[in-house]
């Protein structure tokens, strides 16, 4: 460090890093984080207690993890079934790779749930944050193919809480719960470990580190000032604790043997939606999102030369219903845009005419299921 600062003008003594930018996530919590070592105890000791089926969720990705509760089941005589395609996939892989041991006969596949004995079985899902697909959220939910919660089944949650996600995870706990099964989670047992630094652990890094400038860095407003007032406890002076946001750049000048640090001009930042290879708008994406939510339906009105309509309406629908099961629906939607289109003016415009057959389709909807789907409706001209 001393060797790369004498180019921005510190001397020896002031060996340490130029800046520092730091995870802040978990600046809120005191003390410091448990070891991977203690939660591999604390899983192996609580999966021993269970005693009916145990369901295990955690990060995919955790690879160590996953060998603990592996582990952990092999010392308590339960086989293992990865559910989920993420965790399938990391566990195999990682068994063929020698990254993680298991006994022979340990891993057993989906289809082998039910002849195994409630209390030697564990299955490890994916989805801990509550993801909408996930294994155990349609787990919870009752609608996984394979498994599902059952009264007396013990779910491990060896995983915490991303601060946004509070609410899709409460829902998976509240169908556990609803379902009859026990939930033990980080709040009540050591069965996980941030991968984000506590803030005894923060004041380390900082010493460690002794940065002449620092930049609380990942995490929302709240955890970068409380990570920002760790750093000034650490004796690192206020004007040199820089607060940032995405978008919002920090430059380093070296004049004269001496480093100082300003904000720049701010960047555009954020997401770049895109679609194959081009940009989309946000207007797209967010009419992509409506139309996933309610669905479409298209209504198709023929006219001849004095605006009379010629036919029945067509309609058709994405999403919402099937035409072939619900003639009834149809001919209500034909008929509704037929009456209200016959009795505008003479006068009225192409851009009148599509309004009133929305408007007449969405009524029908909205009195039938309370609901409007996204309503389109188009002109064909006779001789035009």
């Amino acid at each position: 460090c001393g060797a790369d600062n004498a180019s921005f003008g510190f001397k020896p003594r002031d060996a340490g890093v130029l800046a520092m930018l730091s995870d802040s996530t978990g600046a809120e919590h005191e003390g410091s984080t448990w070891s991977e070592s203690f939660v591999a105890d604390t899983l192996k000791e609580v999966i021993a207690g269970v005693r009916g089926r145990l369901i295990v969720t955690t990060f995919a990705s955790h690879i160590h993890r996953l060998q603990s509760i592996i582990a952990g089941c092999e010392a308590a005589g339960r086989r293992v079934v990865p559910l989920g395609r993420s965790v399938e996939t990391l566990v195999n892989l990682s068994a063929e790779m020698g990254l993680m041991k298991t006994r022979p006969g340990t891993l057993a596949g989906p289809e082998e749930i039910d002849e195994i004995p409630d209390a030697k079985l564990c299955v490890i899902a994916s989805g801990c944050q509550g993801e909408g697909r996930s294994a155990m959220t349609r787990v919870a939910a009752g609608t996984h193919p394979d498994v599902t919660v059952r009264a007396g089944d013990t779910v491990i949650f060896s995983a915490r809480r991303i601060p946004g996600n509070e609410r899709a995870v409460g829902e998976v706990v509240e169908n556990i719960i609803r379902a009859g099964g026990t939930v033990i989670d980080d709040r009540h047992e050591g069965v996980h470990s941030s991968g984000h630094g506590f803030a005894d652990e923060q004041r380390q890094m900082l010493k460690w580190c002794r940065p002449r400038f620092f930049i609380p860095v990942h995490g929302e407003r709240r955890h970068l000032e409380a990570h920002a007032r760790i750093a000034t406890d650490c004796d690192i002076p206020a004007d040199r604790v820089l607060l940032t946001h995405d978008g919002g750049p920090v430059e380093f000048h070296s004049q004269d043997g001496t480093v100082s640090a300003s904000r720049g001009t701010p960047v555009e930042a954020g997401y770049l939606p895109m679609s194959g290879s081009q940009e989309v708008d946000r207007a797209v994406v967010n009419d992509r999102a409506l139309l996933s939510r309610v669905g479409v339906v298209g209504c198709v009105v023929a006219l001849d030369r004095d605006m009379e309509i010629i036919g029945d309406p067509a309609i058709i629908s994405r999403g919402v219903f099937n035409v072939d099961d619900n003639p009834e629906l149809i001919a209500s939607c034909q008929k509704a845009v037929a009456k209200v289109i016959n009795n505008l003016d003479i006068s009225a415009d192409e851009d009148k005419i599509r309004a009133a057959a929305r408007g007449a389709i969405n009524r029908i909807f909205k009195r039938k299921y309370g609901r409007r789907p996204v309503v389109v409706a188009e002109l064909i001209f006779e001789n035009r």
